[in-house]
């Protein structure tokens, strides 16, 4: 799977929230990166994950960008993230 390549892998380390977590200061994916990477990995897991933060975030997600970080990875990876994606979004 060639998803450093797309430059994916920069994007989430640049777009990353700080929180403060035992007293240092740690960067976290965003929802929306969390959501392309737990369906680009696909286990079962992964996918009951994203059901997870699907139903805490629904309302600030910002379903645009993770349709177009989902449209850019499918370049690289053989598999449909955009549907997938699509199918949360009107879930």
């Amino acid at each position: 799977m060639a998803v450093g390549l797309s430059g994916f892998e920069k994007e989430i380390v640049e777009r990353a929230d700080p929180m403060i977590f035992g007293g240092c200061e740690i960067f976290v994916a965003t929802p929306e990166d969390l959501v392309v990477l737990k369906i680009l990995a696909g286990r079962p897991r992964d996918l009951d994950d994203v059901e997870g933060i699907v139903e805490i975030h629904a309302k600030q997600l910002d379903w645009q960008y993770c349709l177009a970080a989902a449209n850019r990875l499918e370049a690289a990876v053989d598999i449909d993230l955009v549907q997938q994606i699509e199918r949360l979004r009107s879930g």
